[in-house]
């Protein structure tokens, strides 16, 4: 089956699964600290995503929201293949090469306060991979750090990310019991 019979604009979830595989497969082979091929992390972003109920656009952009920080495919070819609102989700999902000077926690701090209730959907699922993938104590005090002050400065007013939060603590709580 050629990837333009899936779907003629690549706007299905099928289709983001195999193009961003590919995709990270060609110039991010490895995950950070492990050996699983970097595909698995937004594949299982996607269903952490698709597991809470988020939507098609955010399950779309959760294979994708890496890919503009880490590959040279820019936001515009994400908005040719998935439209304008899967693209809008991936560059607000892409950090600035330059923090202006600001440690990574406060930069995403501010991140968290400003993204739409799309894009937190998609970063709350995927601090909560970041947090099951064998990270450093250091990223997971950071990443907690960041979920305890986007719990004090931001109104959650999806269940969705009542849920996704409640998962990660959880899963905080069990970091720390080791």
């Amino acid at each position: 089956m050629r990837l333009q019979e899936l779907h003629p604009q690549g706007r299905n979830k099928e289709f983001a699964k195999i193009w961003s595989q590919l995709v990270y497969d060609e110039y991010v082979p490895n995950r950070k600290g492990s050996n699983a091929p970097y595909h698995t992390h937004p594949q299982t972003v996607e269903q952490i995503v698709d597991a809470y109920g988020g939507s098609n656009e955010e399950s779309i952009a959760a294979h994708c929201h890496d890919i503009v920080e880490d590959t040279p495919i820019s936001v515009s070819k994400i908005k040719d293949l998935y439209g304008e609102d899967v693209a809008e989700i991936v560059a607000e999902l892409t950090n600035s090469k330059d923090l202006d000077g600001m440690k990574k926690e406060d930069y995403m701090n501010k991140k968290l306060i400003y993204l739409s209730p799309e894009a937190l959907t998609v970063k709350i699922a995927d601090m909560l991979h970041n947090l099951l993938d064998k990270p450093r104590k250091e990223q997971v005090e950071r990443m907690n750090n960041n979920i305890q002050f986007l719990k004090r400065n931001r109104k959650i007013t999806k269940e969705i990310h009542q849920d996704l939060v409640d998962a990660f603590e959880s899963g905080y709580e069990l970091f720390k019991a080791k």
